[in-house]
Order: structure tokens, then C-alpha cells, then sequence
């Protein structure tokens, strides 16, 4: 069977690593002959240093917009140039705070004390260029934005996907038509699956699983309309770890 995680609030809970119970756990599912697949909103580059035994696996990046396999990092879809232009004018309009990704290397204007910035590049792996260096740009952050952005983002033609997560004033800007489930099903040619998600960014994988695993609580599922499609898991590291086990084993 093909196991499907998503990584930040699902496997990793504080952002920079996963506990020792679930890598092991999904070692164990390696053991018994199933596929560890990871897809994020991380792109690869930041991906990476979260699971660097597992990076020859199937990576889904930039919620879709970027794959890797054995290592060989391909991009999905670009953000159209159209767009592009008109995203950078609402970032100069609002002075706005964001990180935009290239295929590996990436532009960020962001205050070292917003949380996602311990996420950008950990390790180092990448060059910080300038936006007008960016030639593939695959995501684009926008940061404690004001509410006015998102209609702006609406504006825009239907070329790109908006995920927002308005109680942070954060968007999540990937080209259209995109998501982890299509890259999923298209690139990897993958439909029977067991997914493991938390957010917005996770419904679609789950709402096409064999078996959705949600990690929250019923209050969560209910915000993301998931009720009735998908199993409750607490958001611990020791019950994920063991529903991975238990799955494991069940699919055997």
C-alpha cells in the first residue's frame, strides 16, 4: 500500500523535526513492503532536512506545484508571468512580508521572528536571491497580510490557487488547477492511497484517500468539511506513530 503524509502539524509538530516514534514508525512501514510517500507545502529544498532518510522517496513539494523522485527535483507548474507581475505589485502596494520560491532557490523578506522563518532553508541548502532572479517562481508566501489582500488575490485571473489561512493573514500562492492530489495522481500516477493530513492545504489528498487519517480533533474536521470522511488521530507524536504501526500492519 501507498502511505501519503503531509509533514508540518501532521508528522512534524514544532516546525524543525519529527519525533523519533513516527520515523520509526514509517521505517517499520518500509519494512513490511509499503511506499512512504511525503507531500508538503514545503518545497523540496525545505522538505529535506525533516526527513533526510527518506529523501529518494516520493516528495510532493510547494503544495503540488514541485515533485521529487530518487533525488531529481522537477517542477509541476510555474506561476504564469501575468501573475507574477501583479503579485509583486500587491507586495509593493502593502509593504507586505513574503518568500517566494524557486525551483531551489528562493527570495524572503521576512521578520526572523515570524515562525515560518525557522522553517525557510534550515540547513542551508539554497542561495536567498533577488525576486527579479526568480525564473521559476512554484510558490509564493504572502505574510501578515492586511484583508483587503485577499479580494486583491481574487482579482486576479484564474491562473493561480489561493490558500488562506485568514486567522494569520497568511496566503499560500501556487499556479492553478494544482494541489498535492493532482500532483499525486497525474505525476505519480497514484489514485489507492492512505493519506495523513491537518489543514486546508490537505483536503483534496484526503478527500481521495482509500483512508483519510485527520490529525486534530472533530473540531478540525468539521472547519475543513471533512466530517464523516476521515479518521481522528490526536496530535500527538506517540498516536500518529502508533496508527501508522497499526496501519502498517493491517495492510500487510
Amino acid at each position: 500500500m501507498k502511505f501519503v503524509f503531509d509533514l508540518d502539524g501532521t508528522l512534524c509538530f514544532n516546525g524543525v523535526s519529527i519525533d523519533q516514534d513516527i520515523i520509526l514508525a514509517l521505517k517499520k512501514l518500509e519494512e513490511y513492503n509499503h511506499e512512504v510517500i511525503f507531500a508538503s507545502a514545503r518545497p523540496i529544498r525545505d522538505l529535506l532536512p525533516l526527513i533526510p532518510q527518506f529523501r529518494n522517496n516520493k516528495l510532493i513539494g510547494g503544495n503540488g506545484s514541485i515533485v521529487a523522485d530518487k533525488g531529481e527535483i522537477s517542477v509541476v507548474k510555474l506561476i504564469d508571468e501575468n501573475s507574477f507581475e501583479q503579485i509583486q505589485k500587491i507586495i509593493d502596494k502593502h509593504q507586505l512580508s513574503y518568500i517566494i520560491d524557486d525551483k531551489f532557490d528562493y527570495a524572503a523578506s521576512v521578520d526572523p521572528s515570524n515562525k515560518i522563518f525557522k522553517q525557510l532553508d534550515p540547513d542551508k541548502l539554497a542561495q536567498k536571491i533577488q525576486i527579479a532572479e526568480i525564473k521559476q517562481p512554484i510558490k509564493i508566501i504572502l505574510l501578515d497580510a492586511p484583508s483587503i489582500v485577499e479580494n486583491e488575490l481574487a482579482e486576479l485571473s484564474s491562473d493561480i490557487s489561493v490558500i488562506s489561512h485568514a486567522n494569520e493573514g497568511n496566503f499560500d500562492i501556487t499556479s492553478g488547477g494544482i494541489n498535492k492530489f493532482t500532483t499525486l495522481n497525474k505525476v505519480f500516477e497514484i489514485d489507492d492511497y492512505i493519506a495523513f493530513g491537518n489543514d486546508h492545504n490537505d483536503i483534496e489528498l484526503l478527500k481521495n484517500a482509500k483512508s483519510a487519517y485527520l490529525i486534530g480533533d472533530p473540531e478540525n474536521a468539521k472547519k475543513l468539511f471533512l466530517e464523516n470522511q476521515v479518521n481522528i488521530v490526536p496530535k500527538d507524536s506517540k498516536e500518529v506513530a502508533k496508527t501508522i504501526m497499526s496501519l502498517g500492519k493491517e495492510y500487510e
